[in-house]
């Protein structure tokens, strides 16, 4: 194998398949090895090394993990659905008669919207949805997905 074909394997393979495949050493003349049983190693040295190695693993594996992990919930998500939810609510329960002025641009004439508590209601719903939404997105976690890793 050239360097290039090594180095392309490497930047698509992780660790734990180089060391099973025996890249890492060039030594493509080893079979992979199906379980951890059906390795039989006698050196002291290779299993220390070995152990060291899968501990290094795991650990770069379980760091690798919490950096993709979203943090906690968005305090800015959280206040903007609640500036939304808690009027709405408001809106919805208490509804009101009243008058929105529209001011336009590009030379297009100003209007005046009247707003009945039917459409009042109406446009509380909409503000309540979009903020159960915001907060719901804002505290959602995402679910950790299932290790594939077979050494355990």
């Amino acid at each position: 194998m050239n360097k290039h074909d090594l180095s392309w394997i490497r930047r698509r393979t992780n660790v734990e398949d180089l060391l099973d495949d025996g890249i890492e050493n060039n030594s493509v003349a080893i079979q992979p090895a199906v379980s951890e049983e059906d390795v039989v190693v006698h050196d002291p040295r290779a299993l220390a090394i070995q152990e060291a190695t899968l501990r290094r693993v795991r650990a770069e594996q379980a760091q690798a993990a919490r950096k993709r992990r979203k943090p906690g919930p968005s305090i800015f998500g959280v206040f903007l659905g609640v500036l939304l939810v808690l009027p709405a609510t408001a809106l919805l329960l208490f509804p009101v008669d009243m008058r929105v002025y529209h001011q336009r641009i590009r030379g297009r004439p100003d209007f005046i919207e009247h707003v009945t508590p039917p459409r009042s209601r109406l446009y509380a719903g909409a503000a309540l949805l979009l903020g159960m939404g915001v907060l719901a997105w804002a505290l959602a976690r995402p679910r950790e997905p299932e290790s594939t890793d077979r050494i355990r």
